[in-house]
């Protein structure tokens, strides 16, 4: 239930990660006001000694409420963050930021915004990535706009609407690509929007080890941890299917990466024909939310 007073629950899912989490969560601490609560739903199964104590240290004096998950999943996380969170607005980032020092205000003041006298039920802050700046992001844009999707990392969402949907879809398995686009769908079919606010900003940290990149790069690895998802949402959507398949199979092999190293065209058709296939079996299974 929310407690009255308690407006934003600040969670974080996370794993894999080390010192750069420790960092993350002191650049948050100093935003902690009252009526915030700072969650960290942790997939790692044994940290580093020091990270541990620091943690446990946290943990015990209630500066954070520490979460463990005995099995890595993000969306599991996710989901369970959305359970034990107690705020009106659930504000999800990731473990490896920088957040501006308006971050938490800038969130709050975007669900206040309004269309037809309704209020967003998601705010997606901006992301600012410096190693991408030749790359246009939509999430990285200068101005305010309503968006049909977002950006996983730095959004915040209507906590009781979002588990009246079930919250997020735990078959997005391994890096969970594409559960972006597949939240968004169903918030949108329930008649709710999504408002893209560039005043919440973090920076993003890109550290090297932990969370999807455990997975590996999608260009070099024969592991399902990205096509998986990106063949579940086509399932998922079920627009032209067979074509959004095919297209995807050959994109995925005619880059310029691979025109250039032709010897992991084998290793990335492994990678997408197992994420093709775990994904129909999952589909065929139906949703994983919570009910």
């Amino acid at each position: 239930m929310e407690e009255p007073g308690l407006e934003i629950s600040i969670i974080i899912p996370t794993y894999g990660r080390e010192q750069i989490l420790i960092n993350t969560i002191e650049s948050l601490l100093p935003l902690r006001k009252p009526g915030r609560e700072l969650l960290i739903v942790d997939q790692t199964l044994q940290h580093d000694s020091a990270v541990e104590s620091k943690l446990r240290e946290w943990s015990d004096s209630k500066v954070i409420t520490w979460l463990r998950c005995n099995k890595p999943s993000v969306m599991t996380a996710m989901n369970i963050g959305l359970r034990h969170a107690r705020g009106r607005i659930a504000l999800f980032l990731d473990d490896d930021i920088d957040p501006d020092s308006g971050l938490i205000d800038a969130h709050l003041e975007g669900h206040k915004q309004t269309y037809e006298q309704n209020r967003y039920a998601l705010v997606a802050g901006r992301v600012i990535q410096p190693w991408a700046k030749e790359r246009f992001s939509p999430f990285d844009a200068a101005n305010p706009a309503e968006v049909e999707e977002f950006m996983g990392g730095n959004f915040s969402v209507d906590r009781v609407l979002a588990v009246s949907l079930g919250g997020f879809d735990q078959n997005f398995r391994y890096a969970a690509y594409q559960y972006e686009r597949e939240f968004a769908d169903r918030l949108r079919a329930s008649g709710a929007r999504i408002l893209y606010w560039p005043s919440a900003v973090i920076h993003h940290l890109k550290a090297t080890e932990g969370g999807v990149r455990s997975y590996g790069s999608h260009l070099t690895t024969w592991r399902p941890g990205h096509s998986l998802g990106a063949y579940y949402y086509i399932f998922t959507s079920k627009e032209k299917r067979t074509q959004r398949i095919v297209k995807r199979l050959v994109h995925s092999i005619k880059t310029r990466f691979h025109l250039t190293h032709p010897w992991y065209v084998p290793p990335t058709l492994v990678a997408e024909f197992t994420g093709l296939f775990l994904a129909s079996i999952l589909w065929s299974k139906g949703p994983q939310l919570i009910h």
